[in-house]
């Protein structure tokens, strides 16, 4: 594939106390068969994260953050300056993986080919190589990727499989996708942005496809289950995605929030209350106060490059 168009691709990390992983990150991408410019992000780490960043990159590189803005804010920051200096493509990759080297080659040389997809996902593999990551099999290919497994054993591995979500631990993005969709709603802190991107994708009628040649190394776990700050934020955010569902009506929109919020409250005052019924409550009153802000991301979500004006 070396003889494909040269383009220039932006590798954005944001990091936040990543120190385990940041280095194998930052060398799978120096060390890509195919040229990236990389900037990372960090959130305010408090290990030694910024440490092993200025070791590896130049300054201007990356950007220490004085606080821990979340992953769509963090993110922000770097699309806006592919943006700017036009490029080609972002490639949006979690401090917790690492790449082969022949990974964004095959990813350009497919969106070359099939410029439809606004979106390419690599294949993830657990972080030691030995298989599927759990999350991208069982939630990923399983539920939103049709029949893929059966053709991938088939070695039909050239092939873009569309799908209808991927989370966003390395996506692959060509400039047109920014500008048509924009970056990432700032209302999400951690989790759910990635959802919300997709949903405003398909709002948009935008293709979704994971390059199964294309492979990524991703320590990613799901732990929403069993903490329970990641409890609270995967229900605050599936909450707020029925909010901002693009094609809703404000006014239908907000009756299922009312009607699902007094639902909560009266088990809360009435009934024997549980600590899911309590943090259900504390979520509703949080997002009942942000309504305002609610109203015009709600209004922002349909703007071209939107959350990066």
């Amino acid at each position: 594939m070396s003889d494909i168009v040269k383009v220039k691709i932006l590798s954005i990390i944001v990091s936040y106390n990543g120190a385990a992983w940041l280095t194998e990150c930052l060398r799978t991408l120096q060390n890509s068969d195919y040229r990236t410019d990389i900037f990372v992000v960090d959130n305010h780490s408090s290990d030694t994260s910024q440490n092993i960043i200025a070791d590896l990159l130049v300054e201007d590189q990356y950007i220490f953050l004085q606080q821990n803005l979340g992953f769509g804010q963090a993110n922000n920051i770097g699309l806006k300056q592919a943006i700017e200096k036009k490029y080609d493509y972002v490639f949006l990759l979690n401090q917790d993986t690492r790449i082969e080297k022949d990974c964004l080659e095959k990813l350009v040389a497919a969106h070359l080919k099939d410029s439809s997809f606004a979106l390419i996902s690599p294949w993830h593999y657990d972080y030691v190589g030995n298989g599927n990551e759990i999350y991208f099999n069982d939630y990923v290919l399983n539920q939103y990727t049709d029949d893929v497994q059966t053709k991938r054993e088939l070695n039909d591995q050239n092939k873009i499989y569309n799908s209808s979500f991927v989370h966003a631990a390395a996506w692959f993005l060509p400039l047109k996708t920014l500008q048509d969709v924009g970056g990432f709603d700032p209302l999400f802190f951690y989790t759910g942005e990635d959802n919300d991107y997709v949903q405003r994708m398909h709002f948009k009628s935008k293709k979704i496809g994971i390059l199964s040649s294309a492979i990524i190394m991703h320590k990613g776990s799901n732990t929403g289950l069993v903490d329970p700050e990641l409890n609270k934020a995967h229900f605050r955010n599936t909450t707020l995605l029925k909010f901002k569902y693009p094609t809703s009506s404000l006014a239908g929109a907000f009756c299922l929030f009312a009607k699902n919020a007094i639902g909560i409250f009266y088990a809360k005052t009435f009934s024997k209350t549980s600590v899911k019924t309590r943090m259900e409550a504390k979520v509703y009153s949080d997002i009942f106060l942000q309504l305002s802000t609610i109203i015009k991301s709600r209004a922002e979500q349909k703007k071209r490059q939107a959350y990066l004006n």
